[in-house]
């Protein structure tokens, strides 16, 4: 499955071949149809298998998080999210990519949803944890949720989009709208902590 995964970023959905995917994984063609009928059966079996462990790492990892601060859990959040695409292989294309080259998949909606309504409820219990303890002032936790989970989805494209460890051009690769360069070495961290700490500066007292 982690080589037909491969197979289906580097060369889209339609244009894979089981012979490819077999190929990849070192094995015969025969072999892929003793448990998959068909490449689309194998290709749903992919999002449900990483759906479901995106579930039990986040759930399990939680869980041996109890007494742990709201922003602790967040970032480790995002650490397991970048962790995850990067095993998929996600760091090679986009979400947004992603989602267009599969968007005229049948479970790929179903998948997504699932995975975002789970993040979401999980993101906002932490939210609400956070109010309860006074780490955070009184918010709209929901609002809340929706706002972490879209800054750091986008945030965590550009981050492997523009790895600027690997090149210091100050100048746009093909396809890329920004310098490789232009996040100055910002992470998940920094990034948790801008969006709990804001822009202002703390206002002064007269």
């Amino acid at each position: 499955m982690d080589a037909a995964l491969a197979v289906f970023l580097e060369n889209g959905y339609e244009k894979s071949k089981i012979i490819d995917i077999a190929q990849k994984a070192g094995i015969g063609k025969g072999t892929v149809y003793e448990y998959f009928d068909s490449k689309e059966s194998l290709f749903q079996n992919i999002l449900e298998m990483y759906c479901r462990y995106y579930k039990e790492t986040v759930s399990e990892t939680l869980s041996a998080m109890e007494t742990a601060s709201a922003r602790e859990k967040l970032l480790t959040i995002t650490k397991i999210d970048r962790e995850l695409r990067q095993r998929v292989g996600l760091q090679s294309m986009g979400t947004l990519q992603f989602h267009m080259e599969f968007a005229h998949f049948p479970g790929l909606k179903q998948a997504v949803t699932d995975m975002l309504q789970f993040k979401f409820h999980t993101v906002r219990r932490i939210l609400e944890d956070g109010v309860h303890t006074g780490e955070l002032r009184q918010i709209n936790t929901a609002l809340g949720a929706i706002i972490l989970m879209s800054s750091c989805g986008i945030a965590q494209d550009l981050f492997e989009q523009y790895p600027h460890e690997y090149c210091d051009e100050a100048i746009p690769l093909p396809g890329h709208l920004l310098p490789p360069n232009i996040l100055n070495g910002a992470n998940g961290e920094d990034l948790i902590d801008l969006i709990l700490q804001g822009f202002c500066s703390p206002c002064k007292k007269e």
